[in-house]
């Protein structure tokens, strides 16, 4: 039985809250769930697409269950993206219907609090398609990853099993809700019947964030080494002892910072994880205690661990020339069923772009990328599609996107642009914004007399990386 079902059974009866700060049960989750599903019913066929616009709410939950009993694909949209990015995305998910919490248009009706729109578009995915996840990926245009009922129940239900989480946990859910990671917690603690904590703020307001924490009694806590950095800014310490594990991912996480994070928090365990959207999205994790720390020594990488029960994870030669050089495969039942604009024939493996090696006890270690790609903070950051957006705005100019080093999120865009200053960078920041979200606008705009090229013409980012490494040698912004 897949994990949808579960839930609509074990929510029927449940005098249980489902959100910490509100007075809903679980039996009023599977009401609600119900009136979206006769509503969705009435509307839409098998297979076809959902595009859903709506921050974190109870409501938000009995869509996603509702269009799944209906056996709708959801494509989540993040509210706080850029109308550019949302209309990309519009653009490429064939959705049948559009539900948002505001109104954009005279031809869309209203149904309870929110608004929606159909689309005469008769095109279907398979029933058993649950999500279409839009990523940046491995290239420079965001492609929409199709996760199945089958791929998020066995993500969600190995997690479950190997880190033991148990009905009477409390989570605070604040990723993201169109990140696989976002829609992937809301379905595991909904599906354990957890009360937990849905926040669309986030740490931005550091002691809100905190006291959230504490007053809940939060007992699991999604993480990452850069919002950990961000709240140290505020917090010398902060001791929560009904937090038992800290999770993080997505970035580089070394011994000293999770010796940091153990004294910070008073928590017993830390879970490093490794994951990808097309892996529904969890691919491996090291579980360990502030004692097992001793076995690393000062700011050594920790490693990403075992993979996930029906996760497979293998590692292929990228050149006979460097020794040791994999990059990292995967297969298994957690696998992404395949690309929207592909031929949407199922996968069967998928090679993530990532480069890592095995230690002797078969523990996974990523060390980097075999593309442009990096990571600022959680976030993953294409060059090259940041260079496609801001185009228009810098006409005939030569520039390049490249990564610059940064204390709390390891690395942030910088525009390098080749020639002298013609408009304030103050004017270029504001035209960026109406195409990028905030974490890929560049926070520097450097000059360059001539962008260094390699022996093909080609420009070289690793050359121009180096150059502005060191401070002495160029104009800061």
């Amino acid at each position: 039985m897949n994990i949808f079902k579960q839930i609509q059974k074990k929510s029927q009866f449940s005098n249980k809250k489902v959100l910490l700060d509100q007075k809903h049960l679980y039996s009023d989750l599977y009401l609600l769930t119900n009136e979206y599903y006769l509503f969705l019913k009435s509307n839409l066929a098998k297979g076809q697409v959902i595009s859903l616009v709506l921050p974190y709410s109870l409501d938000f939950i009995a869509i996603i269950l509702a269009a799944r009993l209906n056996k709708n694909v959801l494509c989540v949209l993040n509210p706080d993206n850029t109308n550019f990015e949302k209309s990309y995305i519009l653009n490429h998910s064939k959705y049948s219907m559009l539900i948002s919490d505001k109104k954009f248009s005279k031809n869309n009706k209203k149904f309870k609090n929110y608004f929606y729109k159909l689309k005469k578009n008769k095109f279907r995915l398979n029933n058993d398609d649950a999500f279409i996840v839009f990523t940046s990926g491995t290239t420079s245009k965001p492609k929409g990853a199709i996760l199945t009922d089958e791929s998020l129940t066995n993500n969600i239900k190995g997690i479950i099993k190997q880190l033991k989480f148990k009905t009477n946990d409390r989570t605070i859910i604040y990723s993201p809700p169109n990140y696989a990671m976002g829609i992937s917690q809301v379905l595991t603690f909904v599906f354990l019947n957890c009360s937990f904590l849905l926040d669309n703020q986030g740490i931005k307001f550091t002691n809100v964030f905190l006291k959230k924490i504490k007053n809940y009694k939060i007992t699991i806590l999604n993480l990452n080494v850069a919002s950990f950095r961000y709240i140290k800014l505020f917090k010398k310490s902060f001791k929560l002892y009904n937090l038992r594990l800290v999770m993080g991912g997505g970035m580089k996480m070394t011994s000293d910072d999770a010796k940091e994070i153990f004294n910070f928090f008073g928590n017993k365990y830390i879970v490093n994880f490794y994951g990808c959207t097309e892996n529904s999205p969890r691919i491996s994790h090291f579980l360990f205690t502030k004692k097992n720390l001793k076995k690393f020594k000062s700011n050594e990488m920790l490693p990403v661990g075992k993979s996930l029960i029906g996760t497979k994870v293998f590692l292929s030669k990228i050149n006979n020339e460097v020794r040791n050089l994999f990059e990292i495969n995967l297969k298994g039942k957690s696998l992404m069923r395949c690309y929207l604009n592909d031929n949407l024939k199922k996968i069967s493996s998928y090679k993530t772009g990532d480069v890592g090696f095995f230690s002797k006890n078969k523990n996974l270690f990523v060390i980097g990328r075999l593309d442009n790609i990096f990571k600022s903070g959680n976030e993953k950051i294409s060059p090259e599609e940041i260079e496609n957006k801001i185009k228009p705005y810098l006409k005939k100019r030569t520039f390049v996107i490249i990564k610059k080093k940064h204390k709390i999120l390891n690395w942030q865009p910088a525009l390098v642009i080749e020639g002298q200053r013609l408009l304030s960078d103050k004017y270029l920041n504001k035209k960026f914004e109406k195409n990028l979200s905030n974490f890929k606008i560049p926070k520097e705009i450097n000059y360059l007399k001539k962008i260094f090229r390699n022996t093909y013409g080609k420009i070289d980012r690793n050359k121009i990386f180096n150059h502005f490494s060191n401070y002495d040698n160029y104009e800061k912004n």
